[in-house]
């Protein structure tokens, strides 16, 4: 956890805007591999992997198999993507859709998109003060403060900068550890039902092959990876490698969850597997997939306040508050599990407007803005009633909103 900290300071020296929010655009193809496989392995992919699967292995592997997809996706769209943003100076999500719809008023993108995502974070935070909390015998409330500012300091140091760099380090201890889990775990054994979906129905299904294999290049993280990336073609190529890896990673998670015995704990499922006498190596392993995700989720969320003339302090400051959002948020948060699903079936309401932003020649700022405000607010509401129907109904309403609004605007323009 000191170590993202100390490389932070040390390569704080000479910190401008452009290094802060996006590396200023030289990502290295290493950089870029290291940090797709920190970003797509967090906590929510182990613990969705992991409690799906132990919920029905036809899900869990389902929800593993979108997830490689998804990688596929952003390595197909990588060319696009990163031609669009520099046409138009941009290396955000928000900032292509603010910009490619004539947006004024960039916090009404940025808004929908920061729920989400926040959402996200503190899925991280909350799984981080777990691990200090078992770990170190802290408090729920001493290992929360511990977690966020650990996690938090070294970004509002280096920024992007940092969370490209230490990636290396990290993404080396995720696939060295599940690499020894993958070669030295039991054989499953027993008979599998793959028509056994557990208690959810075909229509969660559904959702995970139609929306989560978008939920990639739907992420502001995976975007500003493509866009900040040296070329179109390092880009490409990076998502083309760990569509490989993290598909590899993602079957270690589902085999794990397929054990016999255990039971919905992953944490306490991963330190069974280490090594006798080394637990924590689990534990290890858990905390780099956590920081290595948190630093690429929050860092994409300030670019929109540099293209509106925040300085490098002021950015810094904006970083801290974010976190301190998260870490009040986090205190209140409650089913661990809820909350992924959530932060994930609110990701496919963004899929209209990004479609506008990539392919109509003059998409209409208000069609932007309301599909993705109601598409969240449906979303969101929804996973508390029924999970199965949360992300095809919420992204129903998107397209519908999008359409509806996109149209009127037309016909207003051709009665004018």
């Amino acid at each position: 956890m000191a170590f993202p900290i100390a490389i932070a300071i040390f390569r704080s020296q000479r910190m401008d805007v452009p290094a802060f929010v996006f590396n200023a655009g030289r990502n290295s193809l290493s950089q870029i591999t290291a940090s797709v496989i920190c970003g797509n392995i967090g906590i929510g992919t182990f613990v969705a992997i992991f409690l799906f699967t132990r919920a029905s292995l036809t899900i869990g592997i389902s929800i593993a198999i979108a997830y490689t997809m998804g990688l596929v996706v952003c390595a197909i769209l990588a060319r696009r993507i990163h031609e669009l943003s520099s046409r138009h100076d941009t290396f955000g999500l928000v900032d292509l859709i603010v910009v490619t719809h004539g947006v004024r008023h960039p916090l009404l993108i940025w808004m929908p998109v920061a729920v989400v995502f926040v959402l996200r974070i503190m899925v991280q935070i909350a799984a981080l003060a777990l691990i200090l909390t078992e770990a170190f015998g802290l408090s729920p409330t001493a290992s929360l403060a511990v977690a966020t500012i650990s996690s938090g300091s070294y970004v509002v140091i280096g920024g992007y900068r940092a969370a490209t760099e230490t990636d290396m380090f990290h993404a080396s201890v995720i696939l060295s550890i599940l690499l020894f889990v993958a070669a030295t775990m039991p054989a499953a054994g027993g008979e599998i039902d793959l028509l056994d979906l557990g208690p959810y129905t075909p229509v969660l299904l559904v959702g995970i092959f139609l929306f989560l294999p978008f939920s990639a290049v739907l992420g502001i993280d995976n975007w500003q990876r493509i866009a900040t990336a040296r070329t179109a073609e390092v880009a490409t190529k990076a998502y083309g490698i760990c569509a490989v890896v993290c598909g590899f990673c993602y079957a270690t998670i589902v085999a794990v969850a397929a054990l016999p015995g255990g039971g919905t704990d992953v944490l306490a499922s991963f330190r069974a597997l280490m090594p006798p006498g080394a637990p924590w190596l689990a534990d290890l392993l858990f905390a780099c997939a956590i920081i290595s995700t948190i630093d690429t989720f929050m860092v994409p969320l300030t670019t929109t306040f540099a293209r509106l003339g925040l300085n490098l302090s002021q950015l810094r400051w904006l970083v801290a508050g974010l976190f301190g959002l998260v870490a009040v948020l986090t205190g209140m948060m409650g089913d661990l599990l809820s909350n992924i699903i959530a932060a994930f079936n609110s990701l496919a309401v963004f899929l209209p407007a990004v479609f506008g932003a990539l392919v109509l020649r003059a998409p209409k700022p208000q069609a932007a803005i309301s599909s993705m405000v109601i598409g969240v607010a449906a979303s969101l509401l929804l996973t508390t009633i029924d999970v199965s129907s949360s992300a095809p109904i919420g992204f129903a309403v998107s397209v519908a909103t999008y359409w509806l609004v996109h149209q009127a605007r037309l016909l207003r323009r051709a009665t004018d």
